[in-house]
This record gives structure tokens, C-alpha cells and sequence, in this order.
């Protein structure tokens, strides 16, 4: 069957049974085959959920299938690099393409999603496809207009046109093996589809879609190669938008965050300085493809020396003279813990101990005490001291950032948060006035009520069965000055949950 007879099928008048040979994915008819390793025997494969019964719509999939090339060449219509600027400029519906799309519809919505598409390619034996990211290549205009992620008629016909110009350049192409291509080979037939690149670029696009690792690239594994190329061109493209082929900083960046590899404006500049002078400056896609494996090479290191940069540079915080009026009331209020203190290190050295605070126990009785909030005693399954955590922990480690601070299971953000504050202004360690970690003994500073008051805790805190800590933490796990104040806190206040 040749593909112009297309134009004369009757879809409901089909006969179910005609056994075919499809030509696209090595389908076998009804009757038998290998099916692409997908669907042969009898029923095949294909159908749906609704609309057309399946063995109609497979019988439409398998004439469709079976043509020459020349048919492939009438629906593609134009070299394969160029049938998507090409068909989206003429804006026409080939007739084939519509029966297709009408056979695949099942649920007659007017559309094709990710699923139908699937099962009409799989139908042809191509798998290996992402057909998410295919339907959102083909998708023009503005996806957040749309109601799904879906190809209408247009769409579709631009991707068939795409889909059999590959199929028939890759079947007309002089290989050794029929069904795949060599290492040897794909520079004649990248040139053949209008793509020039180095034979390393070539090189590194076989091992990265040879998925079966055979060291050749059968039509799935071309197909995706190409899908990937036109992903890849498009978005060059759209940087590139007033055709001067030069890309700055900024669209380069933006392009590298379309092709989903993140970065920071400071990594782009090195990366941009490590490039040989004039790599960005008259640039074709084609040169952009041998700069992009470049840059994926080149991206670990230069973040690395990006994060060197800013571990360097990075300026002290301005420390502030903060005026404390009441300094003799803080004075007094530490020679007023002193004695207490003086007791706890005698009893902490005769008994070998540290010290476990008998005023704010490690029990239930120090953490929540409303009703409402009972059951929550019940998720902590012991309590830990620092060491017991991390053998190496220390107060502070590397100084005090604003991102040291992580919230726990209590909805005390107001407390962490001005915490992060006093971090920024290097004012953490003066909260702190006094330790004695060899002892597990801590003093921390608090001004409430027109007063300061001195706290001293020990350093067991909560932990549950998974053996996480139940309230606030450092982001270092070697670090605990957040959990001394913020039991200090809770101290100050009578319970935990207060």
C-alpha cells in the first residue's frame, strides 16, 4: 500500500484483518511478528479507552505504517532540520497526517496527550521516548492557555512531518547494518539531515543516546537524538531572537536554565572567561552544539571555583556597638547564678557526671502540658545529649551564619527568625555568656519583662524513634548552639511548648 491511498481510506470501512508488513518500527500484522517487542500476535497492539474500537484503529496505525519512502519524503515535505520552521510557516494540514490524527484521537477531544501519542509510536515499535517533553516541543503558543498538555491537528501534522523526514532519510541512507547506523557512518548522515558537527561532538551524541550501548544508533535511539537536537535548537534560538548569532551573559544563562542546567550570573562570567576568546561571538547552532559539551564539562569545576570566589569574598558582617544601659543589672544577675553554678561543677566532678538540670528535667514534664497538645509527649522516644549525636560536636563550628538556624516541630519561627538577625550581626555568641561543656553546663542571656535574666540548662534535648531532633537544630549536624537557646528559652518560660 502506498501512502497517497491514505486520502482514499475509509476508516470505518476497514477491513480488521488485512495483514500487513508496517515498515515504520518493523510493526507485524494481526497475524503474527514481533510487533517492535511490543504488540504482535493477534490483537496487536493499539486501540484505547473509548471512541474507535482497537482493532480499527491498529488496522489505520498499520496502513499508515506501510509505506515507501517516497511516500515518507510526500508527507515530510523538506530536509529534516528544517521541517518545523518550514511546516509552521506554510500552516498546512497534510491529509495523511490528518487521518492519523483522527485514528489516534480515541477520545475525540480534538487533541493527542502524551498517552495517545505514546501508543501510536509504540504501535510502530518506537520506545524510549520521552513523550511529555515531545508533546511540550511541539506545543506552540502559550501552554499556560491551554486546558492540558496536548498536540492539536497543526501540532500533530508538524510532528509527522518531522517524525516520517527522519524515518526516510535514515531508511534511504547507505549503511552496512539496515536497522542502525555506525560511529563511522553518522557524520554523513547528520550532514545529510543539515547538521555539520565535529566528529568528537558526533562521538559524544552516539554514547549518550546509544541506549542499548551497541555502539550504533537504531531509528529509536536516532529519533531521540533528533527530537533532542530540535529541543535543543529551539531554545538557541529563542536567545537568539534578533539573529546577530552573538549570546551575552544573560542569554546564555537563560539558555543553559531552559536546557535545565541552573546557574548563578558569577558562574556564567567564569565559565564565559575559560572559553577560548570569541566562542560566543558569531556563533551558529551548529558551533553552539561543540561549546555546549564545553560548558557541561567545564560546569562542576567552574561552580566550585564560583563557591571558592564566594567564601572569599564574602565581607564580614558590620558589627554594631549595641548600648546595653542595664550592663551592672546583667552583672549582677550572672554573680547571682555564680554560686549555683560553683555547686552544680563540685557535684558534676565528684560524681564524674554531667549535669542533668532537676528544674527543667529531660522528661515530659518540660515539654507540652495543654491537653490539645498531650499526644506530642508521646512521639519523643529519648533524650540525647550533643556527643551522643555527633562524637565531634561543638557550641560553634566555622563561626555563626544566618542559615545555621533549622526549625524543629514547634511553632516558634519568631524565635529562630530573630535569632537568624542576630546572627547576621555576629551578636549570636553573646547570648551565651557563660559554658562548661566538659560539664553540660550552659548560661544564656534573655531581657524580659524590663529585666535580664541569666538561664542555666544542661544539653539534653529530645530526639524521636527515627533518632531526629524533635525541636530546633543547626544545619551542621557537629553544631548545637540553637538548641542551647532554644531550651534556654523554653526555660525561661516554664515549658517547651510555651
Amino acid at each position: 500500500m502506498d501512502f497517497d491511498d491514505l486520502d482514499d481510506i475509509d476508516v470505518d470501512d476497514l477491513d480488521v484483518d488485512v495483514d500487513v508488513d508496517v515498515d515504520v518500527g518493523h510493526y507485524k500484522g494481526p497475524h503474527g511478528g514481533h510487533g517492535g517487542g511490543h504488540g504482535g500476535g493477534h490483537g496487536g497492539h493499539g486501540g484505547g479507552d473509548g471512541g474507535r474500537p482497537r482493532k480499527e484503529t491498529e488496522t489505520v496505525l498499520q496502513n499508515v505504517g506501510h509505506m515507501s519512502r517516497n511516500s515518507m519524503a510526500v508527507l515530510a515535505g523538506g530536509g529534516v532540520r528544517n521541517i518545523l520552521k518550514k511546516s509552521a510557516q506554510l500552516g498546512e494540514v497534510n491529509s495523511k497526517a490528518k487521518k492519523i490524527f483522527e485514528s489516534v484521537d480515541t477520545d475525540k477531544s480534538g487533541q493527542i496527550d502524551s498517552v495517545e501519542l505514546r501508543r501510536l509510536l509504540k504501535s510502530w515499535g518506537i520506545t524510549g521516548i520521552d513523550h511529555n517533553s515531545l508533546v511540550d516541543m511541539f506545543m506552540r503558543g502559550n501552554p499556560k492557555l491551554r486546558k492540558q498538555k496536548a498536540l492539536n491537528l497543526t501540532e500533530f501534522d508538524n510532528f509527522m512531518k518531522f517524525f516520517f523526514a527522519v524515518r526516510a532519510e535514515f531508511d534511504s541512507f547507505p549503511k552496512k547494518n539496515a536497522s542502525s547506523v555506525s560511529l563511522s557512518e553518522l557524520p554523513k548522515l547528520m550532514d545529510k539531515m543539515g547538521y555539520n558537527f565535529k566528529k568528537d561532538v558526533i562521538a559524544k551524541f552516539l554514547d549518550l543516546f546509544d541506549y542499548d550501548k551497541s555502539g550504533t544508533l537504531e531509528f529509536n535511539e536516532m529519533l531521540g537524538l533528533l527530537l533532542y537536537l530540535n529541543r535543543l535548537e529551539f531554545f538557541y534560538d529563542a536567545e537568539d531572537a534578533d539573529g546577530d548569532h552573538n549570546l551575552d551573559e544573560k542569554e546564555l544563562q537563560s539558555l543553559l536554565r531552559s536546557l535545565h542546567i541552573n546557574t548563578t550570573i558569577e558562574e556564567v562570567k567564569l565559565l564565559m572567561q575559560d572559553l577560548p576568546p570569541g566562542s560566543l561571538v558569531d556563533l551558529n547552532f551548529d558551533s553552539f552544539v561543540d561549546l555546549f559539551f564545553i560548558i557541561k564539562q567545564n560546569l562542576p569545576k567552574i561552580k566550585g571555583k564560583a563557591s571558592e570566589n564566594r567564601h572569599k569574598n564574602k565581607q564580614k558582617a558590620f558589627k554594631r556597638k549595641v548600648v546595653i544601659p542595664q550592663k551592672d543589672q546583667i552583672k549582677q544577675a550572672i554573680a547571682r547564678e555564680q554560686p549555683k553554678v560553683d555547686a552544680i561543677i563540685q557535684q558534676c566532678k565528684a560524681t564524674g557526671k554531667k549535669w542533668s538540670d532537676p528544674d527543667f528535667p529531660p522528661n515530659a514534664s518540660s515539654l507540652f502540658k495543654d491537653h490539645s497538645q498531650l499526644h506530642r509527649n508521646k512521639l519523643v522516644s529519648h533524650w540525647v545529649r550533643p556527643h551522643q549525636i555527633a562524637p565531634k560536636a561543638a557550641l560553634f563550628v566555622d563561626g555563626v551564619e544566618e542559615g545555621d538556624v533549622i526549625q524543629g516541630r514547634l511553632g516558634n519561627c519568631y524565635l529562630l527568625s530573630a535569632l537568624c538577625v542576630l546572627a547576621c550581626n555576629d551578636m549570636i555568641e553573646s547570648l551565651i555568656v557563660n559554658h562548661w561543656e566538659e560539664h553540660g553546663i550552659y548560661q544564656c542571656r534573655f531581657y524580659k519583662n524590663q529585666q535580664w535574666h541569666i538561664v542555666t540548662v544542661d544539653d539534653q534535648v529530645p530526639i524521636d524513634s527515627n533518632g531526629i531532633l524533635f525541636f530546633g537544630q543547626c544545619r551542621d549536624p557537629n553544631e548545637y548552639w540553637v538548641q542551647i537557646i532554644e531550651k534556654a528559652y523554653a526555660k525561661l518560660h516554664k515549658l517547651w511548648c510555651h
